[in-house]
């Protein structure tokens, strides 16, 4: 998917140019009219192709806040590992027993 930038007021060179390539800017009038008959097509409103297009977005994000929030939840819950909270070993006996 390709950004498009919107100019909402481009400043004019003396030329009558704004010093930015047509393919990468549409104007605000342009792109509200292209939307209107991109709903049109779709047969809604202008305001529930919006809503459309920013549901899956603001759906990713709300899901990623909850898998964010549950694994927060877990890392400061702790894993049940079979210790009871007590290691019966250290750190130095555990490199003494390595089998290279």
């Amino acid at each position: 998917m390709r950004a498009v930038r919107v100019t909402l007021n481009a400043h004019r060179q003396e030329d009558g140019h704004d010093g930015t390539e047509e393919s990468d800017h549409i104007s605000a009038r342009r792109l509200a009219r292209e939307a209107r008959h991109l709903a049109v097509d779709r047969g809604v409103s202008l305001s529930k192709l919006l809503a459309l297009l920013l549901e899956e977005p603001m759906e990713a994000a709300r899901q990623y806040r909850q898998a964010r929030d549950r694994q927060l939840e877990l890392l400061a819950r702790g894993l049940p590992l079979g210790t009871r909270g007590e290691t019966t070993w250290s750190r130095a006996g555990l490199h003494e027993h390595q089998v290279l």
